[in-house]
């Protein structure tokens, strides 16, 4: 069954053969979220980038998030 829509924008996981894990289906705590349009590696770390439709506040732009598996792994 498809969950109801939420604010924010969804990052789903693929790896392999396995099933599709959610890393976020709020937009990383930002309603304001239309999901993530960059991802880049950087020194090993993996970084996601977001855009925002809320042009008139202190959340407007873009934000970037840094990937951290052990939080990731805490979720599971």
């Amino acid at each position: 069954m498809q969950k109801e829509f939420g604010p924010g924008g969804d990052l789903v996981v693929f790896e392999g053969n396995g099933a599709a894990r959610v890393l976020t289906n709020n937009g990383f705590g930002n309603p304001c979220a239309n999901g993530v349009r960059n991802v880049e590696v950087l020194n090993n770390r993996i970084y996601f980038a977001t855009s925002s439709w809320c042009n008139l506040s202190d959340r407007a732009g873009f934000e970037i998030y840094e990937y951290r598996r052990a939080l990731d792994d805490a979720e599971r």
